[in-house]
């Protein structure tokens, strides 16, 4: 029993805690960068690193006026990365 409580801790959790939102915190820094019409479509759990705690897909149009598909990925601390499609 000891061992699925811990395969449950080490392996489960951080899986479901990386597929959180946090639009909000997202939202402000696309906005800092320059995105506008920014449009969110979802977590996106899969696209960002193991060490990321949230992550949101989003489409905006960029700080030169181009449409673009991408993700915004956090850590806690409020370290961020945004890639572009």
């Amino acid at each position: 029993m000891k061992k699925f409580v811990m395969f449950v801790s080490v392996l489960i959790i951080p899986t479901i805690l990386q597929g959180c939102e946090d639009q909000d915190g997202a939202r402000k820094i696309l906005v800092k960068k320059g995105y506008k019409y920014i449009h969110f479509e979802g977590d996106a759990p899969l696209l960002c690193g193991p060490n990321d705690d949230f992550s949101n897909r989003f489409v905006a149009i960029d700080k030169n006026g181009i449409l673009v598909h991408g993700v915004v990925c956090q850590k806690m601390g409020g370290y961020f990365s945004i890639y572009e499609k």
